[in-house]
Order: C-alpha cells, then sequence, then structure tokens
C-alpha cells in the first residue's frame, strides 16, 4: 500500500512509504501500515508512519515520523481589464472589469483593487472623475496560493462638445441677440 508520502530512510534518500517498506522487509508484503493524516493546506505538519507485519520471518519496522510541507501554488493567466467604454460627465464613474485567473482544483479567486500602489485595497474598482488614462492596482488570491498584485489601466475619453448653433434672425435696424 503506498501512503502517498514521502519519508527518509536510515541513509537519508526520501522514498515513499512502501518502497521504505519494501526494502526493510524485503521479498514480503505482508504488512499492514497506518499513517496519521496529513494536511492539505499551505504549512508545515508532523506525520507519522505505523508498520505492523503478518510475517514470521520479520519484525514491523518502528514507527516513521516526517515533517510534510506544503507550499504554495502559483496563480497563473490572470486577467484584468475594463470592458466597458467611458467618457467624461464631471461625475465620478467606476469601470466595469473583467477579471480571470488559474488555480490549482479551480480555488475561487478574489480581486481587490486601490488607486495608489501602496494604500487600502477593496473588492471595489476605484472611481475616477477626469478624463484621461488612470491606473489601478489589484492584488489576487486564492486559498493555498501565493498573493499576486499588478496594474490596468482605466480609461475615461473625453467628452465631445457639440459647436453651438445660432439661428437666423432678419435684419430690424435694432441691436439683436442671438438665440443659442
Amino acid at each position: 500500500t503506498n501512503a502517498g508520502y514521502s519519508l527518509s530512510n536510515t541513509t537519508g534518500h526520501s522514498e515513499t512509504t512502501s518502497h521504505l517498506l519494501h526494502n526493510l522487509v524485503r521479498d514480503t508484503y505482508h504488512y499492514g501500515e497506518s499513517y496519521s493524516e496529513g494536511q492539505t493546506d499551505v504549512g508545515e505538519k508532523e506525520i507519522t508512519a505505523t508498520f505492523a507485519t503478518t510475517s514470521t520471518n520479520y519484525n514491523a519496522p518502528k514507527a516513521m515520523t516526517a515533517k510534510q510541507t506544503i507550499t504554495a501554488a502559483e496563480i497563473t493567466n490572470i486577467s484584468v481589464s475594463q470592458t466597458v467604454t467611458l467618457t467624461y460627465t464631471g461625475q465620478p464613474q467606476t469601470a466595469t472589469v473583467s477579471t480571470s485567473a488559474t488555480t490549482v482544483n479551480s480555488q475561487t479567486v478574489s480581486f481587490t483593487y486601490c488607486d495608489t500602489q501602496n494604500g487600502t485595497y477593496t473588492a471595489s474598482v476605484p472611481a475616477f472623475t477626469a478624463a484621461g488614462n488612470h491606473t489601478v492596482y489589484y492584488k489576487v488570491t486564492a486559498p493555498n496560493h501565493g498573493e499576486k498584485s499588478g496594474s490596468f489601466t482605466v480609461t475615461i475619453s473625453k467628452a465631445t462638445v457639440e459647436a453651438p448653433t445660432i439661428s437666423s434672425k432678419v435684419y430690424t435696424g435694432e441691436t439683436l441677440t442671438a438665440d443659442v
């Protein structure tokens, strides 16, 4: 039976539990094996494997202890972009964004945003009023994954001002005022 954990043998080489047992018990696989549950989250935990044998020729090896370390996975294929065109209105506007990222086992991804790199990040994209390009910083996290950060641009286009129209007037000899 392979417990799926890596333990060190007396020579310091790393082996799976069943391979280690095979080396200890040689030609027989008449043994029982139990182990404490390992961890599934990032961090370090001590695990213990205990053994029993039904062999009349061999004693079961002593319990073995090893440290199991799980390191954070990497979030990959991160994409954040503005999806709706904004035009200057004189009022604060918040861009609609599209986000995506790839995680191990499709872990849920969370994005947070800020208008300064070292500011306070929130779940909402910051609002901007002025026309132009605005940098938005983001952080992306997922359980058991390392945090990633980056930035994207929110663009607010200039508003188009239409030239006023002036209606025609008939000459009267008096001062006329234009109607705009």
